[in-house]
Parts: structure tokens; C-alpha cells; sequence
């Protein structure tokens, strides 16, 4: 439900706000609302200047250099075309996973992944033969 508005505010604001000012508006909200646990929790203020520099080039590297291209990529595409390809990265996952890592995929993980595949394929060409 989380990610489903997501995609539809990321559409909004990337039509009202210029550039990355949306998602700049968007990641400093969620911040704020993040902030009272994250002091609660306690190892914010006990935290030492490297750990928490470590902390935000992490958050940099696993947050907002993705969600910048995401939201990016919002902008320019359908909110529809944009689902499909998500639901893509599963499978993209796995096949990394046993390229790079030697994970092996089982008989039901490579039918799933050819079930998800052709769907977002078939929705993909779809989507793009209802454009003018």
C-alpha cells in the first residue's frame, strides 16, 4: 500500500515541483515522521560522527540515488508502465543472484519468474500500443 502511493504522489509532484524538488520534499517528510523512533531507539544520540557518516552514505547509496532515478523515471512514463517493470525486479533479482552469485533457482522459482516476465511483457507492449 506504501509503494502503491508512492507511485501515484511521485506522479503528482514531479508535475508540480521542478527537477527533484518533489522527492527532495517527499524524503524530508518521511524523515520527519521517521525522526521520533529513531531517537526513541537510542543509538542516534549515543552514535558516534563515523557511524553516523556511515549511516547516511548507506541511506545515500540504498535510498536516494534509486529513488532519484525512480522518480525520474516517473516523470517521463505511466504510472501503469512503471508497475509492470517493478514487478520485474524480483525476477532480475534471482537471475543476478545465480549469475553473480551461484545461487541456484528451483524448478517453481524459474515458473514463477516466467510467469512474472511474460505478464509485465504482454502489459508493457500493451500500454504501448494504446499511446497515439
Amino acid at each position: 500500500m506504501g509503494w502503491a502511493g508512492f507511485v501515484v504522489l511521485s506522479k503528482k509532484l514531479g508535475k508540480i515541483f521542478d527537477g527533484h524538488d518533489g522527492l527532495t520534499f517527499g524524503l524530508a517528510a518521511a524523515s520527519l515522521m521517521l525522526l521520533p523512533f529513531a531517537l526513541v531507539e537510542g543509538r542516534m544520540i549515543h552514535g558516534h560522527l563515523i557511524e553516523i557518516g556511515g549511516a547516511l552514505l548507506v541511506a545515500l547509496l540504498n535510498a536516494a540515488l534509486p529513488l532519484v532515478l525512480e522518480f525520474r523515471a516517473l516523470q517521463r512514463m505511466s504510472a501503469r508502465t512503471y508497475g509492470v517493470l517493478v514487478t520485474m525486479e524480483p525476477a532480475i533479482g534471482a537471475l543476478v543472484g545465480a549469475l553473480f552469485l551461484g545461487q541456484a533457482i528451483g524448478l517453481s522459482m524459474s515458473a514463477a519468474i516466467a510467469c512474472v516476465t511474460v505478464a509485465a511483457l504482454g502489459i508493457t507492449l500493451l500500454d504501448r500500443q494504446s499511446k497515439p
